[in-house]
């Protein structure tokens, strides 16, 4: 081979890395646009029994978890503030919004409803579009004076859930990883779920090996249905009173 020849198979040989290293980069994407942490993702299937809500069957063995990470970064950019206004809704302007007021029609028992989810606060631009819908809801065991969950005396944790809801694009607090065959989804009535799951430290910590007194369980659950985008996060919550929230939210009845 001539010295020309040599050097178009390396240049085609660098084509071909370059292009190889393009795709493994795309397909390391998840379904939900967070880049991939990890290269394995350990689906988990619960191993639980079908549980009777009425005349409503949840299958558990539909139920899947996937990994979860916390605290992704996230927030609506306005381009001047001067621009926008803050508007209070009320529980009537929420039900014109959304169609409902978004409250699950199932409740564990022991959880209450925040005094504060009466009013949320949305942005519009000052021509009348919307810039910022998201609804947050809490539903905990207690609260603080300044409306806070309280902690549990046993474990230093929130217990209860809250719920987000938007239909302009919820910015998720939580990011389920995985790339898109490795993401399981649970399927609850004709519903496509993503849930997540993460074992959470908690304190005090030992001043000498900084280990967590213990952990606790957290689930985020994220779905959209009618044209509302959900994410539930629950936290020392058994996951089938978890699942019963979300089913009666999909299927507009108390489980």
């Amino acid at each position: 081979m001539d010295k020309k020849g040599i050097v178009i198979s390396i240049i085609s040989g660098f084509f071909f890395i370059a292009a190889f290293i393009i795709l493994s980069m795309l397909l390391s994407k998840d379904t939900d646009g967070c880049s991939n942490p990890a290269s394995t993702v350990n689906t988990a299937k619960e191993e639980l029994s079908a549980t009777d809500c009425s005349d409503t069957e949840i299958d558990m063995d539909d139920i899947y978890l996937n990994e979860l990470v916390s605290g992704t970064d996230n927030g609506r950019i306005y381009p001047n503030p001067e621009e926008c206004v803050n508007v209070v809704w009320e529980e009537k302007d929420i039900i014109a919004y959304y169609g409902n007021h978004l409250v699950p029609p199932y409740i564990p028992s022991g959880l209450q409803e925040s005094p504060q989810n009466g009013t949320q606060e949305a942005v519009f631009s000052n021509t009348g579009e919307i810039w910022e819908d998201t609804v947050w809801l809490n539903f905990f065991h207690d609260y603080y004076d300044d409306g806070s969950p309280k902690l549990t005396e046993d474990i230093s944790a929130v217990k209860g859930f809250y719920l987000n809801a938007s239909k302009i694009g919820l910015l998720t607090n939580y990011c389920i990883t995985g790339t898109a065959n490795e993401i399981k989804a649970s399927n609850i009535g004709k519903t496509s779920v993503f849930i997540g799951y993460q074992s959470m430290e908690y304190g005090p910590y030992d001043s000498d090996t900084h280990k967590p007194s213990g952990y606790y369980d957290m689930y985020v659950f994220q779905f959209a249905l009618n044209g509302i985008e959900y994410e539930l996060v629950f936290s020392q919550i058994e996951l089938e009173e978890a699942v019963k929230v979300v089913s009666s939210i999909i299927y507009g009845k108390n489980m």
